[in-house]
């Protein structure tokens, strides 16, 4: 096989040739696309060539076109045109405007027969209501004012620095549930932060115990709104009360007075190795729980003058056995 090289010119060397059986021979090795031309060159050399030629290619292809190169030319900017208001209004309607929620009456709370007057005020519609029927609901020891009690803190955690009182106070407490040991005051405690967490407020529960007041003003630094689930609180203000020398740890007690002054902004202290911070309306409540004994020997005297004491929300746990508190 005669091999074809894509640049030699047949055609030259066609027309060279003056004998037809060369100019035959040659053609017929000649590429196919040059057919059409090699049968009119045959024409014009020899008497009889264009028949020759054509006998000898039998049907010669039509002429090749060559196909003209693409140009890709950049597509030109849309311009997009301005939708008006009438076009989104068409095209994604308003919802209609909510209903607005239901308000909760006194006049559908049912006080059952047989109840104390301290358990008459744990009766109350709403959501610290509800709070309140769920805890008592699943409780071994059943008690609605412990339940009561961890009810209004969480909804004054829920409401905090968003409502204001007839005299400017604020909506966190700090709760105290006392009593016997083996009252179930564990029980409310649990279901708080549990409930915390099932409304992914998880973030707004703060420690159960307290080590020194920098470490407590540091995480009121990052959620000013907290609530604290204080089991043994008995236990944990003797330790405060006790660390006379150790400041960092007494002054607590006097972190937990700033903080419940309603709409405050405190500074923290400048400190070498950290600058002062500024805690807008810092506002944490606390539910804690502790026996009798336990709770009141851990007062001092200052706490009484110091108004600490007084800014206490006691719950006892059972109003009706003598002697319990």
């Amino acid at each position: 096989m005669t091999e074809i090289l894509p640049n030699r010119d047949w055609l030259a060397e066609l027309a060279s040739l003056d004998e037809a059986a060369d100019f035959l021979k040659l053609a017929k090795q000649a590429p196919i696309e040059l057919q059409s031309q090699i049968i009119a060159l045959a024409g014009e050399s020899f008497e009889g060539g264009e028949a020759l030629a054509k006998a000898l290619f039998k049907n010669p292809p039509p002429k090749v076109k060559q196909k003209p190169i693409q140009v890709i030319q950049q597509p030109a900017e849309v311009e997009i045109p301005r939708r008006t208001l009438a076009d989104l209004t068409k095209a994604k309607p308003i919802p209609p405007t909510p209903k607005p929620l239901k308000l909760r009456q006194w006049s559908e709370v049912k006080v059952p027969d047989g109840v104390t007057e301290l358990e008459r005020l744990t009766y109350v519609p709403g959501l610290v209501g509800d709070i309140t029927d769920w805890i008592v609901s699943g409780a071994r020891r059943p008690n609605r004012l412990m339940a009561f009690g961890v009810a209004l803190a969480i909804g004054g955690t829920l409401i905090s620095r968003r409502i204001m009182g007839p005299t400017e106070s604020a909506t966190h407490l700090y709760v105290i549930i006392i009593g016997r040991s083996g009252r179930g005051k564990d029980w409310p405690l649990q279901c708080g932060e549990r409930l915390m967490t099932e409304l992914d407020l998880g973030d707004l529960v703060g420690p159960g115990e307290w080590a020194s007041s920098p470490g407590l003003w540091l995480r009121l630094k990052r959620n000013p709104v907290l609530i604290c689930f204080v089991d043994e609180l008995g236990d944990e203000l003797a330790l405060v009360n006790g660390q006379n020398g150790n400041p960092f740890v007494s002054k607590i007690i006097g972190t937990l007075k700033k903080c419940y002054n309603a709409f405050s902004i405190q500074h923290t202290a400048e400190k070498v190795s950290a600058e002062s911070d500024k805690i807008v309306w810092p506002a944490p409540s606390i539910v804690g729980a502790a026996t009798v004994q336990k709770f009141f020997s851990s007062l001092t005297p200052s706490d009484l003058e110091s108004g600490f004491a007084n800014r206490l929300y006691v719950i006892p746990s059972d109003v009706r056995t003598s002697g319990e508190c």
